[in-house]
């Protein structure tokens, strides 16, 4: 056709290579905003200013660095997972308390009786029958001329046949001690006082005066005497 070039005419808006000469690339479009943006951010970490002096690195944030490792030992980030072996506790060393007494402060109130000085004991009068079992009367005793007369109540027990005094001198001598002077006085009926006159002592000396009573024992049918009482020192006149 006229007006037609050959088959090595150029068309507008080709270029076809020199030849000997490479191929040109053709250059991507985004290519250079690209590498616009790496060149910045690393000129901007150039110039970002470090700690001051003195100070130490930044505090890095735990939850930004990794997965938080549960206490088992397995991680639970997914995965195949890491098998973690804590380290042993430290053992506490052995501690014993020792229990303290616990002290009491109290006021002792001391007692109002002068020290030294014994109490005077006055036995009420005694019933028929005595204060108690066994019985524990104290006779009255007045004192004459190398004499005493013996006063006690009376015991109504059926055991009691008859009652005996004897009056203990005070006075130690040499050798063996002189017998005791000694009275009887017969049972009487029903409560009242038995009384009974010592004679033989012996004037200026001191007496005490022991009370029996003559019992029968029921399981042997012995005869004894049980003292049921005695007297102060009496002074005979």
């Amino acid at each position: 056709m006229a007006g037609t070039r050959g088959t090595g005419a150029r068309t507008r808006g080709q270029t076809h290579p020199r030849p000997g000469s490479r191929p040109r690339r053709r250059r991507r479009a985004g290519l250079v905003p690209v590498l616009g943006a790496v060149v910045a951010g690393l000129l901007g970490l150039a110039f970002v200013p470090g700690p001051p002096d003195g100070e130490g690195a930044r505090a890095v944030d735990a939850a930004a660095v990794g997965p938080v490792v549960p206490a088992n030992g397995f991680s639970s980030s997914g995965g195949t997972g890491a098998i973690i072996v804590p380290a042993p506790a430290v053992a506490a060393p052995p501690s014993m308390v020792v229990p303290r007494p616990e002290v009491i402060r109290q006021a002792i109130v001391p007692p109002y009786v002068p020290v030294g000085a014994a109490p005077t004991l006055r036995p009420p009068p005694a019933k028929c029958g005595g204060y108690s079992t066994p019985r524990r009367i104290t006779p009255t005793v007045v004192a004459g001329a190398g004499s005493a007369t013996v006063t006690f109540p009376s015991d109504t027990s059926a055991d009691v046949q008859r009652y005996r005094v004897q009056a203990v001198s005070q006075r130690l001598v040499t050798g063996t001690q002189p017998p005791h002077v000694v009275g009887t006085a017969p049972q009487r009926t029903g409560c009242g006082d038995v009384s009974l006159t010592l004679t033989g002592l012996t004037s200026g000396d001191h007496y005490v005066f022991w009370l029996e009573e003559q019992q029968v024992d029921p399981g042997n049918g012995r005869t004894l005497f049980v003292q049921v009482g005695s007297s102060e020192p009496v002074a005979i006149g």
